[in-house]
């Protein structure tokens, strides 16, 4: 089966927070701090450089010409997640350093 469309970045982009989210779990119970201390900052520049920048404006376009309502909620779900993840992640790493 071939998919004719373009690239998606809202499900492309969150697609590797997984991976990143997953991983500073596992070095902590090791006492691997600098390797955890790492994929850490890895999240936070990944959704503060890739994600955060253009949900706020996908939002006001949804919100604006959106007809369906799911997608409404759900660019708002996204766009909550993905700044208290990025708050949430930049505050356990400021306090790791």
């Amino acid at each position: 089966m071939r998919f004719n469309e373009p690239p998606d970045p809202l499900a492309a982009d969150p697609a590797l927070m997984p991976f990143l989210t997953g991983k500073p779990s596992e070095p902590w119970p090791r006492r691997q701090s600098r390797e955890a201390v790492e994929v850490l900052r890895a999240e936070v520049e990944f959704a503060s450089k890739h994600l955060a920048p253009w949900l706020p404006a996908l939002q006001a376009c949804v919100e604006e010409k959106g007809e369906i309502d799911f997608y409404k909620i759900v660019i708002r779900l996204s766009r909550g997640f993905v700044e208290a993840d990025l708050d949430f992640a930049s505050t356990l790493l400021k306090n790791s350093l």
